[in-house]
């Protein structure tokens, strides 16, 4: 497991320590086994082996975290010491602290350019001409320009543009959760919006009138809709009629005339004063009234003839009984 310099400082510290009380044992026994020749314990013999052990634990981890941040470092068998294992130690701590503030200002950067693009989606519902939001959109593009800039938070001094976006933050909560944010919160949000982008664009929020995206499509009002279907149809029933329809004999004209065309029809339809002369004569022919031919009915015989009795059983009763019929 892979520990930061912190927690290295602090092993190597509490084993400083154990070093510092290592030697004052060892020497209160050197006295002794000079003064009476009383050999040291077992224990202390133990106790320098654990020592040991846990140095070279901590210089393995040392020179592990040096590595991995690519840090040079001399050989193992260099640093056999405490006092040579710290300036590695503090060198190592240095390179961590700046992969950290790295760390932070990616994440900080990922933060404000995902709030700039969701405000660059804000619209508003009567049109995208409303002069506060076209204003904040603006000053937006530009804090997001600035914040492209990979030297932007390269310095060790925090951006001045990063204090804008908790104003735009406050927008967008607005925006999103103006009905499920309780009245305190609300006054907080809203006065920062107002601070930054002006109260008219604050009120436009507070009622609804910016949305996250493009705004939703304008229903087409139901009464104009029928008054376009009125207007249609009267413009149908309206329709001014041709010459040829007005005609006395148009109800009796059949709709197909033998002889024509249904182009010809059309065309004449449409361009009434386009026809020949010809078939102009044709059409005051047809349309006006002929006689019907008289013609014998299929069950009765016509007066002309002689008899002008019915045929079959009836009629050969009738001549039979008429003396102009009899031979």
């Amino acid at each position: 497991m892979a520990l930061n310099a912190e927690d290295l400082a602090k092993r190597l510290a509490a084993l400083r320590e154990r070093f510092t009380t290592l030697a004052a044992t060892l020497t209160q026994t050197t006295q002794q086994l000079q003064a009476s020749g009383t050999l040291p314990p077992e224990t202390l013999v133990d106790e320098i082996a654990k020592v040991r052990t846990d140095f070279v634990d901590v210089r393995h981890r040392v020179l592990d975290a040096a590595r991995s941040l690519s840090i040079n470092v001399p050989a193992m068998s260099e640093i056999d010491s405490i006092r040579a294992l710290e300036p590695v130690l503090e060198t190592v701590a240095q390179a961590q602290a700046a992969e950290e503030k790295k760390a932070a200002l990616a994440e900080a950067r990922a933060r404000v350019m995902a709030v700039l693009d969701r405000v660059l989606t804000v619209t508003h519902m009567d049109g995208p001409n409303f002069a506060a939001l076209v204003q904040c959109l603006t000053k937006a593009r530009e804090i997001r320009q600035a914040a492209q800039d990979p030297k932007a938070f390269d310095t060790e001094n925090t951006p001045a543009f990063l204090e804008s976006i908790p104003s735009f933050a406050a927008l967008l909560s607005i925006i999103e959760g103006r009905d499920a944010l309780d009245d305190e919160k609300f006054a907080v949000l809203d006065e920062a919006v107002t601070q930054s982008f002006g109260r008219t664009l604050a009120v436009a929020a507070a009622r609804g009138k910016l949305a996250i995206g493009p705004p939703p499509p304008r229903r087409r009002s139901p009464r104009r809709g029928l008054q376009r279907l009125v207007t249609r149809r009267r413009r149908r029933r309206f329709r001014p009629l041709l010459p040829r329809e007005t005609s006395s004999s148009a109800s009796r004209a059949s709709p197909r005339q033998p002889g024509t065309s249904s182009r010809n029809r059309r065309r004449a339809r449409l361009l009434p004063h386009a026809t020949s002369s010809r078939s102009r004569a044709t059409r005051r022919r047809r349309a006006s009234p002929r006689p019907s031919p008289s013609r014998p009915s299929r069950g009765r015989r016509t007066r002309r003839r002689s008899g002008g009795f019915r045929r079959g059983r009836a009629g050969r009763a009738g001549r039979a009984r008429s003396p102009s019929t009899t031979r």
